[in-house]
């Protein structure tokens, strides 16, 4: 399904996502799905999808369970 490459100031919106059951909701909502030059630390466990839902491209993120800032 991924299709055009961009870059993350192409981004407008992030869906943070704390379940896979969330997750899975969101990304069949994706009416494209990207690739995407995101980037992010090495130490970074979370899961990032970017794509489209209508006209606004999208990050979709799935927090690792145990995962916080700081």
């Amino acid at each position: 399904m991924a299709g055009r490459t961009l870059r993350c100031d192409e981004f407008k919106y992030a869906i943070i996502c704390a379940l896979h059951i969330e997750f899975d909701a969101v990304y069949l909502a994706l009416d494209e799905e990207y690739e995407a030059v995101l980037g992010h630390h090495d130490q970074d466990r979370n899961s990032y999808t970017a794509g489209r839902i209508g006209t606004s491209n999208v990050v979709v993120v799935l927090v690792e369970k145990g995962n916080s800032s700081g």
